[in-house]
């Protein structure tokens, strides 16, 4: 005759429940294992989308960059150079005067032949390197309009608001005329020698004249 032990329903119902918890978490495991794979792939395929759409930007950026750099050395020379018309030949009058120059700026540092003319109200000058290699040409027409001429450039305009290592070549006009202006230029010398010193602009211009500078 068999025996049968007593069933305590609470052991039972604990072994139940631990067996439900442990499908539950095996369930869980492959549920979040699988949503890491889920995620594991969205993720390489939006890095894939992402390199997709980086390499034609970083592409178009690095042609732009060098693009903008052509672009720059040209538009230089379109700002310098504009569209204005050349001014007329100096008018007849005024003093000349020639001789050779030391000229000594940010932008250059050069022994020329030049040629000047002033008047009252205009002052021309070309400074070269031997006939038919001219430097740099500067007219001036009264106070409100200038030019300036040099390395296949050109600027005109207002000298207010002409580029700043152009001004002492403008200033020029008035250092030749004798118009003293101690706040911008200094003037040294006499006869067929002076110079003339842009202490704060740190730039000086050497004359030996072929003869004494006519005064007006």
């Amino acid at each position: 005759m068999s025996k049968y032990e007593p069933v305590n329903e609470g052991s039972l119902l604990n072994s139940n429940l631990s067996r439900q918890n442990q499908a539950d978490l095996v369930s869980r495991r492959g549920a979040e294992a699988q949503r890491k794979a889920n995620c594991g792939g969205l993720s390489l395929r939006l890095c894939a989308s992402a390199r997709k759409i980086c390499t034609p930007a970083r592409t178009f950026v690095a042609s732009w960059l060098r693009v903008s750099k052509a672009c720059l050395f040209l538009v230089i020379p379109l700002v310098l150079s504009g569209c204005q018309t050349p001014l007329a030949p100096m008018r007849t009058g005024g003093k000349t005067v020639s001789g050779q120059v030391r000229v000594a700026t940010k932008k250059i540092n050069v022994i020329g032949d030049f040629n000047a003319r002033y008047s009252a109200t205009e002052f021309q000058c070309e400074i070269s390197k031997g006939p038919g290699a001219p430097l740099i040409m500067v007219h001036t027409l009264g106070p409100n309009l200038a030019r300036i001429e040099g390395g296949g450039r050109s600027w005109q305009g207002n000298p207010k608001f002409a580029p700043s290592f152009l001004k002492s070549w403008i200033d020029l006009g008035n250092a030749f005329r004798g118009i003293p202006n101690p706040q911008v230029y200094q003037v040294e010398g006499a006869g067929r020698q002076f110079r003339v010193e842009f202490p704060q602009r740190n730039e000086r211009f050497v004359f030996l004249l072929d003869t004494n500078l006519p005064k007006l």
